[in-house]
């Protein structure tokens, strides 16, 4: 896993999305989609949906699979997987939204993860270092 912004050139993705806060690009080789947030978003913004999406990827619950940080640099994001007929900003976006609340809990999304997901143990040692449990 990536944890540096990679420069992107988006001469070599068409544009196929757009929501509330990214734009979607899928690359012309049909294997990726770059999600690039709108200006005024961070690169931490960035950086912490990718980790959340690597997080639950790692977990399998089936989501796509999230591959770098990019920019094509004015923006930042994330590439992932493409998955034919699939909604990404929905997809990820939701991932992410189900995991926040119990992020800002810190220990009882750890404890609950344990005791209610199968989960590889290289996953549930992530979830350790990540939220300090």
């Amino acid at each position: 896993m990536m944890s540096e912004m990679q420069t992107i050139n988006l001469e070599d993705y068409v544009q196929t999305g757009e929501g509330g806060t990214a734009l979607a690009y899928t690359h012309k080789n049909g294997r990726s989609l770059a999600k690039l947030y709108l200006p005024g978003f961070t690169a931490d913004n960035a950086k912490k949906e990718f980790l959340t999406a690597r997080t639950v990827f790692e977990l399998g619950i089936p989501t796509p699979e999230p591959y770098r940080l990019v920019t094509d640099g004015k923006c930042n994001g994330a590439e992932y997987e493409l998955i034919h007929n699939k909604r990404y900003p929905q997809v990820i976006g939701a991932a992410t939204k189900r995991l926040i609340p119990f992020a800002a809990t810190k220990t009882p999304f750890a404890v609950y993860l344990a005791h209610n997901t199968a989960m590889p143990a290289a996953s549930f040692e992530r979830l350790i270092q990540m939220f300090g449990v």
